[in-house]
């Protein structure tokens, strides 16, 4: 066989391999790309979960702030209020007794003022938690003594005992709402 007859041969064997290459190529090619996508794909399922991790600790960090700049002074005002509420409560009745008996004492007006000291404490208290039903209890034992113009002076102790226990709790439960900002 000459080299002549062979060069048809060689030229078919050519175009094959290049064919053969080049559909090789393209399959590398195209499964790359998939690769690729399936890369990408993932690796955007990954920063949107780190992204909305992230917006997660914003918003826990948000509401610490929020719960120590809000809601701790809002505590406070209400301890406070109830302080002043009970003590005013306390002299009032006692003044009472004291004086019912007296024509010159203006019964009415502060009949007034203890009836709106008892409300509001009332309304300040949480119904159904033991010791601020116990303060309840006691303004109302305290008010069948003022009526009956009795000594309330136990009842004032009483009284005193058990608001003092429930002021400090309440105010170790605003001490314990201190900024403790979570880490982003």
């Amino acid at each position: 066989m000459s080299f002549s007859h062979m060069e048809p041969i060689v030229t078919v064997l050519a175009f094959v391999f290049v064919v053969i290459t080049s559909i090789i190529t393209s399959i590398g090619a195209y499964r790359l790309g998939l690769r690729q996508m399936e890369v990408s794909r993932e690796l955007s399922k990954q920063q949107t979960e780190a992204s909305s991790e992230a917006a997660k600790r914003q918003w826990e960090v948000q509401l610490t702030v929020a719960k120590h700049q809000i809601i701790a002074p809002m505590r406070q005002a209400w301890i406070n209020r109830l302080r002043e509420r009970i003590s005013t409560y306390i002299a009032i009745s006692a003044e009472m007794v004291a004086k019912l008996n007296d024509p010159a004492y203006p019964a009415v007006p502060a009949f007034r003022e203890l009836v709106t000291d008892e409300e509001e404490i009332y309304l300040l208290l949480h119904k159904g938690e033991p010791d601020h039903d116990a303060i309840v209890a006691e303004v109302h034992k305290i008010n069948k003594l003022v009526g009956r113009r009795e000594s309330v002076a136990e009842a004032h102790v009483r009284l005193r005992e058990i608001a003092q226990k429930v002021l400090k709790d309440e105010w170790e439960v605003t001490k314990k709402m201190e900024l403790k900002t979570p880490a982003l």
